[in-house]
């Protein structure tokens, strides 16, 4: 689930000098004033709420008179998605006896409402076709939901964010309730079409796709007309850890350009191997189409893809081999208290992340990893930053490795020699500030450092790597956009620079820019 709120942890409940809490609810995509927003607060240790307040045509709500003791407030609106305890607003704080006013200013994620249909290539509805949300950066599944009899789907609510659209059509299947899809066009001439996959509006390409735009409110009319394509037939042979045939493996077939979920999305087609370890797909589209396997022997669970091109042509004697699970050792310099180490997949299934803890001795065991292309994570640490990642005596930082039995050790070095920046984001209460690195070894989610910024605008980042950095302020951030290099430098355009230095405190002004659609 998406989310555009990046989390201000404090480290005690807030001290207020007077019994008075007042504020405004704002929409966290277009910051416009919520007019009826209810707002709550609660005594500590409380599951009822001691006080209650609706905001006025403004957003603004105030509490006056408040006895001394500790309170948390609660956020909610209809068309919107209530408060949630994690959220910076809804931090504990106290009321004492002396003379002050806290204000606490509340954002709140509207909800979207999204309906269309499954159209034929003659405009008719099409009635039992499963339809997708994937997020548009890292298309990963959301959410699946199936067209009604008159080819309507209506998925549940949608928080705000950019998603594809994705209609499966499963021709000559059963689907949904004994619903059958209509057969795919007669073909042309002697060649054989099908029914695709199709991204909204009608593109079978994913690159192609277009993202809708979730902020808010009813979204209707996001009609996909599927299109049909040519037929063309995946051969090959999956193959045991030894390299022999393997009998009796399911195997399975997905596009290669999208994340799937467990439980979300179904395979695009499904087959057993037979004898020779011999599988086919004989319906395929022209594209990108990850093959995979996973096959219990005994104890072990051995797994295994391929990626293959589709296009113009049967693609014949694709080997797909199984292989065993191994573990790689690693080691983090100096003791900083690290946690979890990740390995991320690039091209494999996500299935196959792996993670390992660190232990009291500084080192970590990643156990469950299969040969393929990863990212290591490191964890973060309060306090320091990630210096280099080496693998054996290579430095890999900011790189994707090639990982299989017999790989080098993982090192990760830490530095605590940190600097600081701090600032005022013009007009930016609850702004989101984020630094971008310049160098572009670090240009990576992984490496930004973000922070939300107080009710008066001001923010402190603490914690940062040395060196020259891109500072930006928005009224919100969607995370997994900046996994995007292209969109990174395209939002960087105005930035304003900023140098880190060890040990010291940078200082910066920012003016609050509006998060692009």
């Amino acid at each position: 689930m998406l989310r555009s709120v990046a989390l201000l942890l404090f480290a005690a409940p807030l001290l207020l000098a007077q019994g008075t809490v007042e504020g405004t609810v704002l929409n966290s995509v277009t910051r416009a004033p919520v007019p009826g927003a209810i707002v709550e607060l609660y005594a500590a240790g409380a599951k009822e709420a001691v006080s209650h307040t609706v905001t006025g045509a403004s957003g603004a709500y105030r509490f006056a008179d408040l006895p001394p003791g500790e309170y948390t407030p609660s956020f909610d609106a209809d068309h919107f998605y209530a408060s949630h305890a994690s959220d910076p607003w809804c931090k504990a704080f106290k009321v004492t006896a002396a003379g002050e006013t806290l204000h606490i200013d509340a954002e709140l994620d509207p909800i979207t409402k999204l309906s269309g249909r499954v159209l034929d290539a003659d405009g008719k509805p099409l009635a039992g076709v499963r339809v997708e949300t994937f997020t548009r950066t890292t298309r990963q599944g959301i959410m699946s939901f199936t067209t009604d009899k008159d080819g309507y789907f209506h998925p549940p609510e949608l928080q705000p964010g950019a998603y594809f659209l994705l209609a499966r059509p499963n021709h000559g299947l059963n689907i949904g309730k004994n619903v059958k899809i209509n057969e795919p066009p007669p073909p042309e001439q002697t060649e054989k079409k099908i029914w695709a996959p199709t991204f909204y509006p009608n593109v079978t390409d994913a690159t192609q796709a277009e993202p809708i735009q979730a902020t808010g409110g009813e979204l209707n009319g996001y009609d996909i007309r599927l299109r049909s394509v040519p037929a063309y037939r995946i051969r090959g042979v999956v193959r045991d850890e030894s390299g022999s045939p393997a009998a009796k493996v399911p195997i399975e077939l997905r596009n290669a350009d999208l994340w799937y979920l467990s439980g979300v999305s179904r395979p695009d087609a499904e087959t057993v191997s037979g004898d020779g370890g011999v599988f086919e797909f004989t319906e395929v589209g022209p594209g990108n189409w990850r093959i995979s396997a996973e096959f219990k022997r005994g104890n072990v669970e051995l797994r295994g893809f391929v990626v293959t091109l589709v296009s113009r042509h049967d693609e014949e004697d694709v080997q797909l081999r199984l292989n065993a699970p191994f573990s790689m050792e690693g080691s983090v310099q100096p003791d900083c208290k690290a946690k979890d180490v990740g390995l991320q997949p690039v091209d494999g299934p996500m299935r196959n992340q792996a993670y390992g803890a660190v232990n009291s001795e500084h080192l970590f065991r990643i156990s469950g990893i299969y040969p393929g292309r990863y990212k290591i994570i490191p964890p973060t640490v309060a306090g320091h930053y990630i210096s280099q990642i080496r693998l054996g005596e290579q430095d890999v930082t900011g790189q994707v490795v090639d990982l299989a039995p017999g790989a080098p050790p993982i090192r990760l070095t830490y530095r605590s020699d940190t600097g600081s920046a701090r600032g005022t984001v013009e007009n930016g209460a609850n702004a989101m500030v984020v630094l971008f690195p310049k160098d572009e070894t670090y240009l990576a989610a992984d490496f930004l450092a973000t922070v939300r910024c107080g009710p008066d605008g001001k923010f402190e980042l603490t914690g940062l790597r040395p060196g020259d950095y891109s500072a930006m302020a928005f009224n919100r951030v969607e995370l997994d956009l900046l996994e995007e290099p292209a969109f990174v430098q395209r939002v960087t355009r105005g930035a304003v620079s900023v140098h880190v230095e060890p040990g010291q405190m940078a200082s910066v002004e920012l003016r609050l820019a509006v998060w692009p659609q």
